[in-house]
């Protein structure tokens, strides 16, 4: 995920806890249903979040092996053009 859809997330993410909020405020009692979607936004948040951060240590990891895996294709066309060249 890129910063700007990472930013885009977390606005969303915020906005939705503010809502809540605000309901929450204007409310004249305490409302159970209330405090239960709250907690239970900021769950899904948690969770979006930490399935964001895996995301991207997957990418990270997967450039590296496409990385790894592209030097030795090289690796092994150098070899096979030198062998060819003999």
């Amino acid at each position: 995920m890129n910063l700007i859809d990472a930013t885009k997330s977390y606005a969303d993410q915020m906005e939705a806890i503010g809502i809540v909020k605000e309901w929450m405020k204007k409310s004249d009692k305490p409302n159970e249903r209330l405090n239960r979607l709250a907690y239970l936004l900021q769950q899904m948040i948690l969770r979006i979040n930490n399935l964001e951060y895996h995301l991207d240590d997957l990418k990270f990891i997967n450039e590296h092996i496409i990385d790894k895996k592209n030097k030795e294709i090289l690796k092994l066309r150098s070899q096979k053009w030198t062998q060819e060249k003999n």
